[in-house]
């Protein structure tokens, strides 16, 4: 007979779906958002034309958005995970900031 103690609770399986999904929806959003300002920014940078670099980068987000969706659901580390959707908006913005002249 299992022990009842070493199984986990029944919501637990329910409550780490609802959190991929948070982290895999929201983060990956933000840090989409974040990649797409970031890289709007590198292309005006080397003489692009903003109003074209605005629009290739955005264009280029909706992948990105896409790649990291897929990702997500596959990735089986939840840890590396909410790492990735949680420090890469912080990374990018970071060194938005730091392109922008800080």
């Amino acid at each position: 007979m299992a022990d009842i103690a070493s199984s986990p609770p029944r919501w637990q399986p329910a409550a780490l779906l609802v959190l991929r999904l948070l982290a895999v929806i929201v983060g990956g959003y933000y840090l989409t958002a974040a990649l797409v300002s970031l890289g709007a920014a590198g292309m005006a940078g080397i003489g692009l034309p903003g109003s074209e670099a605005v629009v290739l980068a955005a264009m280029l987000g909706f992948l990105v958005y896409l790649g990291l969706l897929i990702w997500g659901f596959a990735e089986r580390r939840m840890r590396l995970l909410c790492l990735v959707f949680l420090g890469g908006p912080l990374l990018a913005q970071g060194l938005l900031y730091l392109q922008a002249g800080g």
